[in-house]
């Protein structure tokens, strides 16, 4: 069967895979983050996909290419990481003003 974006169908049943994916991914990473082990192999995972420093390397484009790709990946990871502890502690997102740490 082949995807007709004309077919309001189609679209609504790409819709929902789309939806169901995002969930499945998101509760995934909250079964990771719920254990010390998995939060610490977050963290190590977001350090090597350059997440906490810069990608670039100066006089290699090509390394700075793939450094940016790596990147990409881990602020994906970091961004639903983000989700998950908004979901999980709402008050702590809201009752800090931006740009002040705790």
């Amino acid at each position: 069967m082949t995807y007709d974006a004309s077919n309001r169908k189609d679209v609504r049943k790409a819709e929902k895979a789309a939806k169901h994916a995002e969930h499945a991914r998101i509760e995934y990473t909250k079964r990771i983050m719920s254990e010390a082990l998995g939060r610490t192999w977050i963290h190590s995972l977001l350090a090597r996909c350059n997440v906490f420093h810069t990608p670039f390397v100066r006089g290699a484009m090509d390394i700075t290419a793939f450094n940016c790709g790596s990147q990409n990946v881990g602020l994906q990871l970091f961004a639903d990481v983000i989700v998950i502890a908004q979901r999980i502690h709402p008050d702590d997102a809201r009752s800090q003003p931006q740009g002040t740490s705790k």
